[in-house]
């Protein structure tokens, strides 16, 4: 386990308005999360969103091309000190509370950051433990896209269900329809209607 200071390891980049850009592919990432999608980015490598303003435990990863608003800070980490996902894992068990330097609003300054000490293995090993996190949180978002696929479907089953309730209660009975009888223990079936 080696130590370092942040500053050691990646450089911090503001956020930028987004309003002049199109609609595309690209998403745009507050403080808060995913905004939109633009046409064009501000970073492609993997990175560490680091909250500038507003919600500041909620560090972000991207792995795509992305824009950051100036809510959000974007990191250039260098690929041989530090895995991007191990780090960004690292962070976020961090609190940051404590490096409030907002009055009203919480917020972060590069020095906050850059003064964070973290101490970190090999790269190999950082390497290692990021796939593996990275695989875990990939089968996470599969079982919560699943559930909520099964959600839809529930729900569009039980719609389904009670508009055909609906329309049973609601028709004509047929006066040719076979209806159980109880009315009487002999009569087995009577004639509806």
């Amino acid at each position: 386990m080696k130590e370092y200071k942040l500053s050691e390891i990646l450089t911090i980049k503001n956020g930028r308005d987004y309003k002049n850009l199109k609609n595309g592919l690209y998403p745009v990432y507050g403080s808060g999360g995913l905004m939109c999608t633009v046409d064009n980015y501000l970073y492609e490598r993997p990175s560490v969103l680091l909250p500038r303003k507003g919600t500041l435990s909620n560090i972000q990863f991207a792995d795509s091309p992305f824009w950051t608003v100036d809510t959000l800070y974007y990191t250039e980490i260098d690929t041989h000190l530090a895995d991007p996902y191990y780090l960004y894992y690292y962070l976020k068990q961090l609190d940051l509370t404590r490096l409030d330097s907002g009055t009203g609003v919480p917020s972060m300054t590069f020095d906050s950051y850059y003064n964070i000490k973290v101490c970190l293995p090999n790269i190999d090993k950082q390497r290692a433990v990021g796939q593996l996190l990275s695989v875990v949180d990939d089968k996470i978002q599969l079982n919560k896209r699943i559930n909520d696929n099964l959600r839809a479907n529930r729900a569009q089953s039980q719609t389904q269900f009670e508009l055909c309730r609906g329309a049973s209660v609601n028709a004509d009975v047929s006066p040719n329809l076979l209806m159980p009888d109880h009315s009487s223990a002999m009569a087995k079936v009577r004639l509806a209607a």
